[in-house]
């Protein structure tokens, strides 16, 4: 995106702040707002950031670095300090979510292939899903946790634009249907795009 590359506004689980970027390319860094205050800071060494997402205790964000020679998936804190990188990345994110139990799952874009686990501290990624199918149109993205639970709601792996719930404490995904870009409300509903409009469907993990 050019000239002026923007990722977010993401709220923070606590629902005080939002983070966001502003810039372009390798100049494009994280900002974050708390929401009781009318300035934004900047977080100095997130330079090339994008993709951000907050860890559960809204104390830390993790993001991805591109366009670069190496593109990394970091972490920095929004009260100050420098970013700490957690793993090398092939290509650009495809959307993260920092689970609880101090796990960071992730999509990377280059993989065409399932989503791939770090821990919070840094690490050798691991696979967490893998496909029946592999190669180009095959892949799974834009992970996102469902609140209080230990499911998680992904792009599915199919040429087609399909939506899934996988639950991390073990077991196979959770084919949902058609659709993209799936997010979980508090009235009990799945979120998500399909065929260009919204869509809300009723989802319970207890079955």
């Amino acid at each position: 995106m050019a000239p002026n590359d923007f990722w977010g506004p993401v709220i923070s689980p606590n629902g005080g702040s939002i983070v966001y970027t502003i810039g372009a390319g390798s100049k494009r860094r994280l900002w974050v707002r708390d929401l009781d205050q009318e300035a934004a800071r900047e977080l100095p060494g997130t330079d090339g950031a994008e993709s951000p997402f907050w860890s559960p205790d809204s104390e830390l964000v993790g993001f991805s670095t591109f366009p670069s020679a190496n593109p990394m998936l970091k972490k920095v804190a929004v009260k100050g300090g420098a970013p700490t990188p957690l793993c090398p990345l092939i290509g650009q994110l495809q959307g993260a979510a920092w689970t609880p139990d101090g796990a960071i799952v992730f999509a990377p874009y280059a993989n065409f292939g399932g989503l791939y686990q770090v821990a919070a501290g840094g690490g050798e990624p691991k696979p967490l899903t893998r496909l029946a199918r592999t190669g180009p149109g095959f892949f799974q993205s834009m992970p996102s946790l469902i609140p209080d639970t230990r499911w998680l709601l992904f792009n599915g792996n199919a040429p087609a634009p399909t939506i899934a719930a996988l639950p991390l404490q073990g077991g196979e995904p959770v084919q949902l249907g058609e659709g993209r870009t799936p997010i979980y409300s508090s009235t009990g509903h799945i979120l998500y795009e399909s065929r260009g409009a919204l869509v809300a469907r009723p989802f319970s993990v207890s079955g």
